[in-house]
């Protein structure tokens, strides 16, 4: 209990010391150089940052013109509705689905790139030069090596404060912009429907009698042309025969056919129904079903036996649409059922998109642009981005300060944040969790906050469907869901669903409806682009610490940004850490960046209906938009979450021997241990390994990066750097 309350206490006044630290050095920041614009721009920019800055230039200018193509397109071949709403695609649901899950994958494959790129470039921007650390160690300041170290900020320049911002603020919402930029809309033909049960002798009459053509009223959503004015037998009758004549026509179904159509409560296509039964009296025209009444929801009630028509549409009981066909008969109201004429209406599903949403997509790409530039002009000097530039720098040009000094590690405390001398050697064994201290604990605990909200979301969007499916005596269990597929909402949901998680505000607002509806349904988004930044600095940071314990068990060339020629110098591709797992990382973030857009989305709903007696084609849409759900999706997500987050936790528990003395990438720390014995030159250039180059007549040692042979100290040794 005692390291569990001082692990929460480090947690709470972690980012207040930090907030304190980083005003209290405001003064001794160093400053930036004055900006000169000129077409030599790209010529003074330091030789190590011409690539990485190059690539990342030609990857956002690509991105960039690559969506104002986009946008001019659509505004200049397609109809706008409101809202700047555009139809990209109209037809196929199947295929519409589909191609919005794939759009969706390249999208965040973009995103995820100019994400990676917002990191390279501010993590660029936080590196200090040699001239920064230099400035620093004189102030008796250490700064960050290696890592994306926010307190570098604190003795760094106004301009490059400011660029580091601009980043930041630009890149938060740029998977949020990108996942709301296309939207799938789908159909609903059951939702607007009506099904008659009628004798086979008024079908006959009905079918015949043409006079209900004169009709010039068109239907509605939620009700027939204005047939109030008759008695309640004539309007039963009128309805019916209006809808027999509309079209498309009607079509016959086998009975097992007609009830797996209908069977699952919500159909994209198939809407009216007209049963038929061979009782010799006539009788009445019975309504066994009309259109999902509106309540003060603006969407439509999911009845809790949505298929109860097929029992008789006043029967009390619950009707279980598995077992009608059970006895071979099919009876409804005392009737037995001898045909089923349904009607199928067009696909007529679509991929939506917004141009006002486009418009921020293009702004925040124009100040990621604009803050490359920027940062362009500020790279004069070469930056101590990795491990190996740091170490090379020093080899090179040994800094004098740290040779006055002792060796120290940083020690947090209730007081502050200060060194404290160490005067032997500690070959310290311990797990990586407490070698990476913040990083660790700060990927840790934003990864566990964002499984349980994935996994609370999974368990009670999973438990409030199989409520509402469990009404209708219909099962909803792990293998039902997994049929629904990725980005797939069920067809029943509960009222507290559509209260907590379907209906929104200016749901029913043309300008607003999709451009609301999208935001928030993208919400989540900013959150996992934020711990995209966490957990990139816990592995940046952990290959910090690797790289240092790595030339002290071997003997290897410096990875650097910019390797020196016919030297054993290694190329470090941009950054610290190496680009095979800087590209599964960002893979990874791809992949739960294009689940969680299929896990909570706009849901644009068309209920259809038919409006014509001459035309097919002339289909009436109302539109019923809210923010849908797919169980599979966000089990998906979740799992793909645990896998990311565990595999941190696990890392942190593996126990390794550190060796070196320090591996958080302290500058004065790496100064101190890149003074080469005497007579030796362009160490930096060869393979060096860490360890004891001299003992003195005190029986001190002095550790080094040395070519010459070394050997690892031993616990106790006396350590000096003079």
């Amino acid at each position: 209990m005692l390291r569990l309350r001082q692990i929460t206490q480090h947690v709470v006044e972690y980012p207040v010391r930090e907030y304190h630290r980083f005003q209290d050095h405001r003064e001794r920041r160093t400053r930036d150089e004055h900006f000169t614009w000129s077409l030599d721009l790209w010529k003074r920019l330091h030789p190590s940052l011409q690539q990485g800055y190059k690539y990342c230039l030609i990857l956002v200018v690509s991105v960039w013109l690559l969506c104002l193509v986009y946008a001019i397109w659509i505004g200049a071949t397609h109809k706008a509705e409101p809202g700047l709403v555009y139809t990209l695609q109209t037809g196929n649901c199947g295929a519409a689905r589909s191609l919005n899950f794939w759009i969706h994958l390249v999208i965040n494959i973009q995103a995820s790139s100019l994400y990676a790129v917002s990191s390279f470039v501010m993590q660029r921007i936080v590196a200090p030069a040699r001239e920064d650390v230099d400035k620093a160690h004189h102030a008796r300041q250490q700064l960050k090596i290696g890592s994306l170290a926010i307190m570098n900020l604190s003795l760094l320049g106004n301009k490059r404060v400011s660029v580091f911002a601009l980043l930041w603020a630009s890149s938060l919402p740029i998977h949020l912009m990108f996942n709301s930029l296309i939207v799938y809309s789908s159909t609903n033909a059951e939702w607007p429907s009506y099904v008659f049960m009628l004798q086979d002798g008024q079908l006959d009459s009905f079918e015949s009698n043409r006079s209900i053509l004169a009709i010039p009223d068109e239907r509605k959503y939620d009700e027939m042309p204005g047939f109030y004015s008759y008695g309640t037998m004539d309007r039963l009758e009128l309805e019916a025969q209006y809808l027999l004549h509309q079209l498309p026509p009607l079509v016959d179904l086998t009975l097992p056919e007609c009830i797996d159509t209908f069977g699952s409560g919500s159909s994209e296509t198939w809407g009216d129904v007209v049963l038929v039964h061979s009782s010799e009296s006539e009788g009445w025209v019975d309504t066994l079903k009309q259109p999902s009444v509106i309540t003060d929801s603006y969407l439509p009630t999911t009845s809790t036996d949505p298929w109860n028509w097929m029992c008789g549409g006043y029967s009390k009981s619950v009707c279980d649409a598995q077992s009608i066909l059970t006895n071979g008969t099919w009876t409804v109201d005392g009737h037995i059922v001898t045909r089923c004429l349904a009607r199928q209406l067009p696909d007529l599903c679509e991929l939506n998109t917004s141009l006002a949403i486009m418009i921020v997509v293009l702004v925040c790409i124009s100040c990621k642009l604009v803050s490359i530039i920027f940062a362009v002009a500020l790279g004069r000097n070469q930056s101590l981005l990795t491990i190996g530039d740091a170490v090379a720098s020093f080899l090179q040009d040994p800094e004098t300060i740290s040779r006055n000094h002792v060796f120290y590690k940083m020690n947090d405390n209730r007081q502050g944040y200060h060194a404290i001398p160490r005067t032997s050697y500690e070959n310290r064994r311990r797990r990586v969790m407490r070698e990476m201290k913040g990083a660790f604990w700060t990927s840790t605990l934003f990864g566990i906050a964002g499984l349980s909200l994935a996994w609370w979301f999974f368990s009670y969007t999973f438990r409030e469907t199989r409520s509402a499916y469990a009404d209708s005596r219909t099962p909803f269990d792990f293998g039902t869901m997994l049929r629904f597929g990725f980005g797939n909402m069920p067809a029943m949901w509960t009222s507290d669903l559509e209260s907590h998680i379907l209906s929104y505000g200016d749901a029913q607002n043309p300008s607003l409806t999709y451009t609301t509806g999208a935001t928030l349904a993208n919400l989540p988004q900013i959150a996992l682009s934020a711990y995209y930044l966490v957990f990139n600095n816990y592995i940046t940071r952990l290959f910090v610490a690797l790289e240092f314990r790595s030339f002290s068990t071997r003997r290897r060339g410096l990875r650097v940004t910019e390797t020196a020629k016919d030297t054993k110098q290694r190329r470090a591709h941009f950054l610290q850490i190496p680009l095979r797992y800087s590209l599964l990382n960002m893979a990874m973030f791809a992949l739960l960046h294009t689940f969680l857009s299929q896990t909570l989305f706009l849901r644009r709903v068309y209920a259809i209906y038919p409006q014509s007696f001459d035309d097919p084609g002339d289909i009436g849409k109302k539109l019923l938009p809210m923010i849908g759900y797919s169980p599979v999706s966000s089990f998906t997500f979740a799992i793909l979450l645990t896998v990311l987050v565990v595999s941190g936790i696990l890392v942190g528990l593996v126990p390794i021997d550190w060796r070196f003395p320090d591996t958080s990438g302290d500058s004065f720390n790496i100064a101190a241990f890149c003074h080469p014995p005497e007579g030796t030159e362009n160490t930096q250039e060869g393979e060096v390994r860490w360890g004891v180059t001299k003992r003195n007549a005190e029986g001190k040692i002095k550790c080094s990066f040395s070519l010459l042979p070394v050997r690892p100290p031993e616990v106790g040794e006396a350590i000096t750097i003079r």
